[in-house]
């Protein structure tokens, strides 16, 4: 059968009305008609307005403007030249919106990467809204998201990509567009990998990819230091006792994570009945999962811990163990807390899990420690 042969034009003009007050260039639109009916999108691109050639539709001469707006131009055209001739072949008609609607990825691709982001990004909030997630993590991951909207457009002139897309070729562009164009450092990268590596192994799962796109990426970690208190510093902040209650509360939260190896957002959440008196040694342990990671932590109350939950009954809502301040409040508390102990260190409420008691929790050799409290 032979195919319907149309009248078909791509044209790109400028946007004047709706030029930006920053700098003054304006958006770039294309215009796509086939036999009369026209479908118009936004090419993502900005340009300077007298520069333009709306006879030739690209930027006039030879300017730093045209040599890098113009290729993308021929590209964006290119592409959409390409889903026309693949409409037609397939389907023997062709509309204006249906070659749009292919270039944007609108209904035509299932399974896309940022179309299962956007779902996994609002369970994630939900999650977060429910206090089963860390608001922390939830703020990564729409970051990641931005960026990887980011690279697929300015690098790939796609809105969305299928995972059969996502290949070696394609994760080492995203990581050199992180690293040299955002400035991201090689532990930074590694974070916002996560999400990506979650997306992929849920696709795994459901059988959409049956290999593995990152087994051949590798990332090396840059050692930082963490910081971390000495035997002498903790029970400095351990042993002063301040005037005001609610930093007294901070220094107490920030030792009971000491003394736990718990997160700020464990800790929060944390509810009476995570802890219980085991069978097989007769001591109260703290049994749940990681807020962050979902893994199993099981912690042992020490006499210190035991003291601060007992310090603290009654006095937080529903059945939280403790009046938890937000992590920013904490934070700045814990500067207040290092001057006022002389601690010329960077001290914050992740460091209750990077110092010396933490480490000796881990090996079982923790001992109680607390003696005579001084008021400042």
């Amino acid at each position: 059968m032979k195919t319907k042969r149309s009248t078909f034009k791509v044209l790109f003009y400028v946007k004047r009305t709706a030029a930006r007050v920053s700098d003054g260039k304006a958006p770039v639109m294309a215009r796509i008609t086939i036999d009369g009916d026209i479908a118009t999108f936004s090419a993502k691109l900005f340009v300077t307005p007298s520069l333009w050639n709306a006879e030739a539709g690209k930027v006039s001469g030879k300017s730093a403007e045209a040599l890098e707006i113009n290729p993308q131009l021929e590209e964006i055209k290119a592409r959409i030249n390409n889903h026309y001739y693949q409409i037609l072949r397939a389907d023997d008609f062709v509309t204006s919106e249906k070659v749009r609607n292919a270039f944007l990825g609108i209904g035509v691709m299932e399974n896309c990467i940022l179309k299962d982001f956007q779902t996994m990004n609002r369970e994630f909030g939900e999650m977060v809204e429910k206090k089963l997630r860390a608001k922390s993590t939830y703020n990564k991951y729409l970051t990641v998201y931005k960026h990887l909207e980011a690279f697929m457009w300015e690098k790939r002139k796609r809105t969305d990509m299928a995972y059969k897309e996502l290949t070696k070729d394609f994760i080492d562009d995203f990581d050199s567009y992180l690293r040299n164009e955002k400035g991201l450092s090689a532990n930074t990268l590694w974070i916002y990998t996560m999400p990506i590596l979650s997306l992929t192994d849920k696709a795994w799962r459901r059988g959409i990819i049956r290999t593995d796109p990152f087994s051949e990426y590798s990332l090396e970690m840059q050692e930082t230091d963490r910081g971390y208190l000495t035997e002498e510093e903790l029970k400095l902040i351990a042993n002063t006792v301040f005037v005001d209650k609610q930093t007294n509360l901070v220094r107490d939260m920030f030792l009971f994570g000491c003394f736990t190896g718990l997160s700020y957002i464990d800790i929060k959440t944390l509810t009476h009945d995570k802890i219980q008196r085991m069978d097989f040694d007769g001591e109260e342990w703290i049994i749940t999962r990681r807020t962050k990671t979902k893994v199993s932590s099981n912690v042992p109350l020490m006499e210190i811990a035991k003291e601060l939950i007992e310090r603290y009954k009654g006095l937080a809502e529903d059945d939280y163990v403790f009046p938890m301040p937000g992590n920013g409040t904490c934070n700045d508390y814990l500067k207040k807390i290092a001057a006022v102990c002389k601690i010329n260190k960077e001290v914050t409420f992740h460091t209750a899990r990077h110092n010396e008691y933490s480490y000796y929790l881990k090996m079982n050799k923790l001992q109680r420690f607390i003696s005579q409290q001084v008021t400042i």
